[in-house]
C-alpha cells in the first residue's frame, strides 16, 4: 500500500508539471509564434517587393530596403530564440517538479556569454564590470539561462516603450550580481503603490489584480524563483519597484561559481572535432587558435560522410603516438548518403584498449536525459552547442584538467 501511494504522488506530480508545462506553452507560445509570424508578414509584403523594384525606386523610398530587411531578420531571430527557450524552461521546470533534475555547473566566460544573451534580446544596454581574473565562472547554464531571459522579456514586454533595457554585470562585496532595469511602464504606479504599502513583494511571485492578466502577471517571476531554487545555497532574486523603473537583481555567493585552477592542454595533445554544420566546423578554427595547438595536433571533420566514417581510425592513430586525444563529437550527423551517430563512435572507441583518450558530446541535444545517454556511450560530458568560443576553450581546460589531476 505504501508504494502504491508514493506512486500515486508521483503521479500526481507529474500531472501537475505537465499542466503547468502546458500553461506556460500556452501563454508564451502564442506571443512568440504571433510576433514571428507579423515579422515574416512584414518579410513577404514589404521587404521582398522592396528589393525585386527596380533601383531608382530604392533610392528615393523612404526607408532603406536593406535596412528594414536587417531588422525583421533581427527580430524574427530573436522570436525564435525566445522560442527555443521557450521549449528548454518547460522541460526543465517539468523535471524540477518531478524532482529529476540534476544540477549541470559548466564553465563560462562571463563577457561572452552576456553578450549572447545581449544578441537574444534587441535593444538591450549591456555593461560588464568584472576584473579579468575573476571573468570565468561555474554555473548552471540553463537555469541561468531561464532566469536572464525571463527577466529580460518581462522588462521589454512590461517597461516603457522607445527605452532600452540596461543589463549590469558586477562583483560586490563577494557577490556575483546581475541586474536588469527597465523604465516605468503603464502598469508601474499601480505596482509601486502596492508595494509602497506592503500588499505586494518583489520575492513573491502572485498575480495582482487588475494588473496585466492572471495567465501573465508575474508567471515569469514564477519560474524565476522556482529556477532559483535549483541555484547554489544563498542565491538571492529579488524584483524591485522604484519610483521611476524596476529593478531585478540576481545574486549568487561569488565562491560558488569561482574556477578553480586549471592549465593549458599539454603540448602533445591532438584534438578531433566532428560535426557536420559549417558554421560550427569554422567555429573550432578559433577553438584550435585558442587552445594554441599546431596544425597538425588539430583535426576538423564531418563535412563529408567519409569524412565522418573517418574519426573512428583516426583517433585510434593518433593514440598510438600522443600523450592525450580529445574528441569533441556532434550527435547527429546527417548526409545523403545516410546518418551517422557520434554515439556510435564514441561506443566503438571505447569498448577498444587501443583508445585511451577522452569524448565529449556537443550537441544541441544536452537536456540532463541526453547527457546520462551520451555517458552510457562512453563521453565523458556534453559541451553546448550554443557557447561561443571562449566558452568552449575554458570548458574544455576545465574538464580536462579535472580529469588529469
Amino acid at each position: 500500500m505504501k508504494a502504491q501511494a508514493q506512486l500515486a504522488k508521483v503521479l500526481e506530480s507529474s500531472r501537475q508539471a505537465e499542466v503547468s508545462a502546458l500553461a506556460a506553452v500556452n501563454h508564451y507560445g502564442k506571443r512568440v509564434l504571433a510576433d514571428t509570424v507579423f515579422w515574416l508578414k512584414k518579410l513577404q509584403a514589404d521587404v521582398i517587393p522592396m528589393l525585386t523594384m527596380s533601383p531608382s525606386w530604392g533610392a528615393s523610398a523612404e526607408i532603406d530596403p536593406m535596412d528594414l530587411l536587417k531588422q525583421v531578420v533581427q527580430q524574427t531571430k530573436e522570436k525564435c530564440a525566445k522560442g527555443a527557450t521557450m521549449c528548454k524552461t518547460v522541460l526543465l521546470r517539468k523535471q524540477i517538479a518531478q524532482g529529476i533534475y540534476e544540477s549541470r555547473n559548466f564553465p563560462i566566460v562571463i563577457d561572452e556569454y552576456m553578450e549572447n544573451v545581449a544578441a537574444r534580446h534587441n535593444g538591450i544596454s549591456l555593461s560588464i564590470t568584472v576584473e579579468k581574473d575573476a571573468q570565468q565562472a561555474v554555473i548552471d547554464v540553463d537555469l541561468l539561462d531561464i532566469i536572464i531571459d525571463n527577466a529580460l522579456h518581462n522588462a521589454q514586454i512590461h517597461g516603457k516603450t522607445g527605452k532600452p533595457v540596461e543589463l549590469r554585470v558586477y562583483v560586490e562585496s563577494g557577490r556575483f550580481m546581475i541586474c536588469i532595469t527597465n523604465r516605468a511602464g503603464k502598469d508601474h504606479a499601480a505596482c509601486f503603490e502596492l508595494q509602497r504599502h506592503g500588499r505586494i513583494d518583489g520575492a513573491q511571485a502572485a498575480a495582482v489584480p487588475g494588473i496585466g492578466g492572471a495567465d501573465s502577471t508575474f508567471r515569469g517571476l514564477d519560474e524565476i524563483y522556482e529556477v532559483a531554487l535549483m541555484m547554489p545555497h544563498d542565491t538571492m532574486a529579488r524584483l524591485t519597484f522604484e519610483e521611476d523603473s524596476v529593478l531585478f537583481t540576481l545574486s549568487l555567493p561569488l565562491e560558488s561559481v569561482k574556477v578553480h585552477k586549471t592549465s593549458p592542454l599539454p603540448p602533445d595533445t591532438v584534438l578531433i572535432c566532428l560535426d557536420d554544420d559549417f558554421s560550427v566546423r569554422a567555429q573550432y578554427s578559433g577553438l584550435r587558435k585558442a587552445l594554441r595547438l599546431p596544425m597538425e595536433n588539430f583535426k576538423i571533420l564531418g563535412a563529408t560522410y567519409d569524412e565522418a566514417s573517418s574519426v573512428y581510425n583516426a583517433a585510434l592513430e593518433a593514440c598510438k603516438s600522443h600523450a592525450l586525444v580529445v574528441c569533441v563529437l556532434d550527435q547527429n550527423l546527417n548526409y545523403p548518403e545516410g546518418d551517422l551517430l557520434g554515439t556510435d563512435i564514441a561506443s566503438r572507441l571505447t569498448v577498444t584498449d587501443a583508445f585511451t583518450g577522452l569524448i565529449f558530446m556537443r550537441s544541441a541535444n544536452d537536456s540532463i536525459t541526453d547527457v546520462l545517454f551520451y555517458r552510457s556511450h562512453g563521453a565523458i560530458d556534453a559541451i553546448p552547442k550554443s557557447c561561443g568560443v571562449k566558452t568552449l576553450t575554458a570548458s574544455l581546460l576545465t574538464k580536462v584538467f579535472q580529469l588529469s589531476v
